[in-house]
């Protein structure tokens, strides 16, 4: 049951490097449908031990599947399991969505098959295929969405794929002549498979970050020990210690939700584009709504990108420097529409591949400053990926979701932090052996006992490293450098060489 989302020759764009590798492997997937009996063990048993099973289903969602759910077909899963990237097992939920009233029946996720319709190859349209004559009143897609992106599933392959456009496999010359716009009924069908096209930022409100920070592992410790000095009458400590983490929670929330809103602030909003349907009728539509296969008019005073998009007709002038950082603007010129030489049209090479055919691709995000029509034609482009597909989509998500960095400073501490349970638990053991045959109470014996726990990890780390971030988080935002991963800022204290690839701007 692999998954797979590969895209051979594929180069990459600025911003892309840590997202490349997840958009090209292979996913091996499970399939997990709830078992209400298992859900109602998992119940019991999360009231018998006190709330640690919903702790620990919380640091591990994909073990949280393993108690609730059963394996099943990828057909009928209601959540999936896999590796990620990373390593890590991740879960994610399934999704359904009714195409009722479309002539949809089979989603190729690869690529956007492309009929002929009739003879004339001029008039080819960019629409999902349909293979089949099944019922239009039951259909219907399944897919999950993992770091932003939506993988369907292939009833065909019996497996989950990452949802491409006309970005893989899709020959140039095909393209060029499929741009003649979607009706607007296909453009309904292609907005049910790949969503709106946002590059959304999720800002959390403070009430959810306070929650999610509070269940750090840390502050869970924190907590215990607090129980357990107010047990033993140490108010005082431990009203010491619980003020210290509830401001030390508080500063450590405040700036990473400044630093969040700080993102949402800088991914533009959804502008007014104009787009052109078949037929030559051209609307005004909110950029939200393009889909690939729609065609973009690209106004003679220019705008920002709001996807990626391949030149159809006349050449552009491009300011690239929020994905290139060179300054200099380059000209981008229309789509071939000739195969190469003595190759083949379906031959890979003369496949469409945006990073490969940069001079006739337009990125989101980068501004186009100039058009130069043909024939006093207008400079139009095809839609060729939205949301976070796109390159600007590619350069967010590699800031959401960064790549785990494995420096020796991590592991050091987790061996340290190893080492002291490592003591705490020996400390407990020999305590409760001298209490026992001191013929000392149970209770007092345990709480004791447990005395050395507490004190094996220093109550006040979490606060001093809190707040030894939110120090050099103030630092850095006075220079007008933002972080969203506060954590990083540790390893920051480790590097001794930065390197700065900005030799074609100082050139040029």
């Amino acid at each position: 049951m692999a998954e797979k989302a590969k895209d051979s020759g594929k180069s990459k764009l600025p911003g892309e490097e840590s997202q490349v590798d997840e958009e090209t492997r292979e996913l091996d997937c499970i399939g997990y449908k709830k078992s209400s009996c298992k859900l109602f063990l998992y119940s019991v048993c999360a009231v018998l031990t006190g709330g640690v099973l919903l702790l620990l289903s919380y640091w591990k969602p994909a073990w949280h599947v393993y108690w609730t759910a059963v394996k099943c077909p990828l057909s009928k899963a209601d959540c999936v399991v896999f590796t990620d990237i990373h390593g890590a097992w991740t879960a994610e939920e399934v999704h359904e969505e009714s195409l009722v009233d479309t002539t949809i029946t089979e989603v190729d996720s690869n690529l956007l098959n492309v009929q002929q319709s009739g003879e004339d190859e001029d008039e080819v349209p960019l629409l999902v295929s349909s293979r089949h004559g099944e019922n239009q009143c039951d259909r219907s897609i399944r897919y999950f969405i993992h770091h932003k992106l939506r993988f369907h599933y292939e009833p065909g392959e019996d497996r989950f794929k990452r949802l491409r456009a006309l970005d893989c496999g899709v020959p140039c010359v095909t393209i060029r002549a499929g741009g003649k716009g979607m009706t607007r009924e296909e453009h309904q069908k292609h907005v049910v498979l790949f969503g709106d096209n946002i590059i959304d930022v999720d800002v959390k409100p403070y009430w959810k970050l306070i929650i999610e920070e509070a269940l750090d592992p840390f502050y869970i410790f924190q907590v215990f020990s607090i129980i357990l000095w107010c047990f033993e009458v140490y108010y005082y400590y431990a009203a010491t210690i619980l003020f210290i983490s509830c401001i030390s929670i508080g500063t450590d929330v405040y700036e990473i939700r400044r630093q969040m809103k700080t993102l949402f602030d800088m991914v533009a909003s959804p502008r007014t584009v104009t787009m052109r349907h078949a037929g030559g009728n051209v609307e005004k539509v909110s950029s939200r709504y393009l889909v690939p296969g729609d065609i973009l008019v690209i106004p003679a005073e220019g705008l920002e990108m709001p996807c990626d998009a391949a030149l159809l007709s006349g050449t552009c002038v491009v300011n690239e420097s929020m994905l290139t950082g060179e300054s200099v603007p380059v000209t981008k010129t229309l789509l071939p529409d000739q195969p190469i030489p003595d190759k083949d049209i379906n031959d890979p090479v003369n496949n469409y591949i945006p990073e490969k055919h940069k001079r006739h691709t337009l990125f989101c995000g980068t501004t186009v400053i100039q058009t130069r029509p043909f024939e006093n034609e207008e400079v139009v482009a095809i839609v060729v990926r939205t949301g976070f597909s796109t390159a600007k989509g590619s350069l967010v998500r590699s800031i959401l979701f960064p790549k785990p960095v494995g420096f020796q400073f991590f592991r050091d501490a987790l061996r340290f932090v190893g080492f002291l349970a490592f003591l705490a638990v020996i400390g407990f053991v020999y305590s409760m052996v001298i209490f026992i045959r001191h013929s000392v109470d149970t209770g007092e014996a345990v709480m004791r006992a447990l005395d050395i726990v507490t004190i094996a990890v220093p109550p006040a780390l979490p606060a001093a490293m809190t707040i030894g971030t939110v120090y050099a988080l103030r630092r850095l935002r006075q220079q007008k450098i933002f972080c969203i991963s506060p954590p990083r800022i540790n390893v920051c204290g480790k590097l001794k060489l930065f390197c700065f690839d900005k030799t074609g701007t100082l050139t040029e």
